[in-house]
């Protein structure tokens, strides 16, 4: 793997949403998308990539934290 390197500064920042059950949408989603035949929201691939940017961003943050915690 070639270096990457770390930002100097992170950034966090806070948002508000609507309460909602998550699963409940995802479940009715699922629903029709069976019903009708059509498209899914979210399909296979677009949960792959995601999944893989997740993994991703976890490697690239216990690399840093790991680096920042060597003598």
């Amino acid at each position: 793997d070639a270096p990457v390197e770390s930002p100097a500064q992170v950034s966090i920042e806070e948002a508000s949403f609507d309460q909602g059950d998550a699963l409940l949408a995802e479940i009715e989603a699922f629903l029709r998308t069976i019903r009708t035949g059509g498209r899914p929201v979210v399909t296979g691939e677009d949960g792959l990539r995601a999944l893989e940017t997740a993994m991703r961003i976890t490697e690239l943050v216990q690399r840093s934290a790991h680096r920042s915690s060597a003598p």
